[in-house]
């Protein structure tokens, strides 16, 4: 017991390791990659989200802007036209530029007077638009060769050391020589990938601390002038930033990842239905429509503005050219960079922000899964109901994450708990195999001499504990008997006897298994078993006429065995020989007997027919009598078996005839003489029935010379059936019978 005990605590402390593994490759982002491929799925299996009470549109600078502005550098004055384009003729909420004028990128070869007019131009504009947000970033970006070069400069990420904001360093960021001395808006527009260890852009650090000011993201600083809040109202905090109006109410509350970052919740696809885009050579047109176009013109341009009331007004570049693209988890394309931040922009306004668990909470999960299937695995021997359990368990689990992120935004782990899952399931299944193994082996070796090979390997299989009750099955019993078995016995000393049967009931056993025979128990000499039960066998008829075909020619070669040995025996053992009898048919097989012993056995009619054919050979001198419903099936099969049929019989306890055959042997290995024995034994009985008692008589006297079994020929036969034909052909004659007559012979005994 103590043991048991230490082997079982063994175990389940080494499936306690499985969480801990998995936890610990799941801290280390080790498993992020395959997390990140969930996520993207929880994104397609949820769709697109609207954010009704935020209107957002995109102005593009694509290939039809480009063709009137030329590539970069891209002279500001279009940008400045844009802009004044909007603010003048429509009330936008923000109007946000996704993109760093640096003073850097222009080419010595440029007319710098060009540049300065396009400098004072932009100038002007700060000054005219207070809700304009220009791009800043940690970028530094300068002009070589006719290319704009851009390298990436550190973020001081407060999870990577830079704590102290004197020591920060400030993003690149539009010169006095762009603004004036005027008081702008930034928006940074860097991403964080490192935490998403991967190439999809998935949070985002929203601030960034620094000696003179605080910087914030693009969407952070377009939520802020949504929502009309001064710089100073924006509360920075460790675990989460706030957005406070005058009268302290809160309009926005975003949570912090590690005291900087925001998961995206990505809301639409770059060319959703839900997204609103024009070409910023759409602005210019409706703009010169306005100014210099017909009335019709300036009507439509006028009804194009109006759509901007109210709206956000982010202005990217999406021409490929530009270089300007992300990869996203929703859209099958890379996308312009503007998305992220119009959909971190949909992330804040909706309040629809990302639920992590907290590291323990994830532990916990695991631990809980965890130990229900390590439980189930020790405890349970059925590993295909383990497999099953963990199937639904896995399903369950599986749309439970999904669901909860639909409707809560919450994110619960998946990799992690899976692999712990399938691990402590294919260790569980490992165990099961080496129990299972043990207990087979164990289980075959008490009964494996007890009963049938299959029975007990059915047991085994099934699981269960053997309980009294049978069912309904077709089956073809067997008996079996040694003829004259009293006769010899009494020759042999008590272990001489034991010996000759251990070795007669074993080779007799062998021959019965290997045909799918199942042992149902020896009686002395006699052997009683079935075929089709407890394992069901199609052919079973045929196998059970082919084992005692196999029987009788075993027995023949023991009997020159034993002759070999000489004195080693008697001489009655030399004339040993077995009855067989086979009957198929519908049997209740089963646990039979008390609550206490029971026997796996058979009962019924057919058992009972079986039995008395068995006992009825003798009357005909063969030893293989089979009714007609055995071989009528095997017939029906194969012509591998000969059968000889031999009467129509009511044995006794039955008041209905049956026909019934000599199983003469197999086709390959019968002579022609036993051959025509067969074939004028069976003119001689159509000549029986017929009453013609001559004709059958003087044909049963030809049969039966050539009888393949003949009395001072066949040590042990003493009759055959022409023989005792002969004897009921010449009784007819003396007895002829009244009236009508069917033939049928009825037995007086068993």
């Amino acid at each position: 017991m103590k043991g048991t005990r230490g082997s079982f605590l063994k175990i389940f402390l080494a499936f306690v390791c499985v969480p801990l593994l998995w936890f610990i490759l799941n801290s280390c982002r080790i498993l992020q990659p395959l997390e990140n491929h969930v996520m993207d799925l929880r994104f397609f299996i949820r769709g697109e989200r609207e954010v009704p009470q935020l209107k957002l549109i995109y102005v593009n600078i694509d290939a039809d802007a480009i063709s009137i502005m030329g590539k970069e550098p891209i002279p500001l004055a279009f940008y400045a036209e844009t802009v004044k384009a909007i603010s003048k003729y429509s009330k936008t909420k923000v109007i946000a530029i996704d993109t760093i004028f640096s003073s850097t990128i222009y080419s010595q070869l440029v007319d710098l007077r060009k540049v300065e007019e396009d400098n004072a131009i932009f100038r002007s504009l700060v000054a005219e638009v207070p809700n304009l947000i220009l791009g800043a970033a940690y970028l530094r970006t300068n002009y070589e060769g006719g290319v704009i070069n851009k390298a990436v400069m550190p973020f001081p990420l407060i999870y990577e050391g830079y704590n102290n904001p004197q020591n920060n360093p400030l993003p690149e960021q539009p010169g006095v020589n762009l603004v004036g001395n005027n008081d702008i808006n930034l928006g940074l527009l860097n991403v964080d990938n490192n935490m998403s260890r991967g190439l999809v852009p998935r949070r985002v650090p929203i601030f960034a601390k620094t000696a003179d000011t605080n910087y914030h993201t693009m969407a952070l600083e377009i939520a802020r002038l949504y929502y009309g809040i001064s710089k100073d109202a924006v509360k920075i905090y460790p675990q989460r930033v706030i957005l406070l109006g005058l009268n302290g109410k809160i309009f926005l509350e975003v949570p912090l990842t590690r005291e900087q970052l925001v998961e995206i919740n990505w809301m639409t696809k770059w060319n959703s239905s839900l997204n609103t885009s024009y070409s910023l050579k759409d602005i210019i047109i409706a703009k010169q429509n306005i100014e210099k176009g017909t009335p019709e013109q300036k009507r439509k341009a006028q009804d194009f503005f109006e759509s901007f009331e109210n709206a956000v007004v982010m202005i990217g570049q999406v021409d490929p050219s530009l270089q300007s693209l992300t990869i996203t988890p929703i859209d099958s394309v890379a996308v312009p960079n503007v998305s992220i931040h119009g959909n971190l922009l949909r992330t804040f306004i909706s309040g629809d922000f990302m639920v992590r668990l907290p590291l323990w909470a994830e532990f916990l999960i695991l631990l809980i899964l965890n130990s229900f299937v390590a439980t189930l695995s020790i405890s349970s021997d059925r590993i295909r109901f383990s497999a099953n359990v963990f199937g639904l368990l896995f399903f369950l689990y599986l749309c439970g994450t999904f669901y909860v992120f639909n409707q809560l935004n919450v994110v619960i782990p998946l990799v992690a708990p899976i692999g712990t899952l399938a691990t402590t399931l294919v260790a569980g299944i490992v165990y099961q195999l080496i129990i299972e193994r043990q207990q087979k082996s164990r289980i075959t070796g008490i009964f494996g001499t007890y009963v049938s090979r299959d029975l007990v390997n059915n047991m085994i299989a099934d699981g269960a504990q053997p309980q009294l009750g049978g069912d309904e099955k077709n089956i073809t019993a067997f008996f079996s008997d040694i003829q004259s078995f009293s006769s010899f016995s009494e020759s042999l000393k008590p272990m001489e006897l034991v010996d000759l049967m251990n070795e007669y009931l074993t080779a007799m056993t062998d021959i019965l298994q290997d045909e799918g025979g199942t042992l149902d128990k020896y009686i002395g000499d006699a052997i009683v078993a079935m075929f089709g039960a407890p394992l069901a066998i199609k052919n079973h008829p045929y196998k059970a006429c082919l084992a005692a075909c196999k029987m009788q020619q075993c027995q023949e070669e023991l009997r020159k065995k034993w002759q070999k040995e000489g004195d080693k025996w008697s001489k009655d053992v030399f004339r040993m020989r077995t009855r067989i009898g086979l009957n198929t048919g519908p049997a209740v097989v089963g646990n039979m007997g008390s609550s206490t012993r029971f026997n796996y056995t058979m009962m019924g009619d057919t058992v009972n027919l079986a039995a008395r054919c068995e006992s009825g050979a003798k009357t005909y001198g063969v030893y293989n009598m089979v009714t007609e419903d055995t071989e009528s099936l095997v017939s029906k099969q194969s012509n591998d078996i000969i059968f000889r049929f031999v009467d129509r019989i009511v044995v006794k306890g039955r008041s209905k005839a049956v026909g019934v055959y000599e199983i003469v042997g197999l086709r390959d290995e019968l002579s022609q003489a036993t051959l025509g024995c067969i074939e004028t034994y069976e003119k001689a009985f159509k000549k029986y029935l017929m009453k013609e008692w001559d004709e059958a008589l003087a044909l049963f006297e030809q049969s039966s010379p050539i009888e393949p079994l003949r009395p001072g020929r066949n040590l042990g036969v003493s009759i055959n059936p022409s023989l005792l034909f002969i004897k009921r052909c010449q009784y007819m004659k003396q007895n002829p019978p009244i009236g009508e007559w069917d033939g049928v012979f009825v037995m007086d005994h068993k």
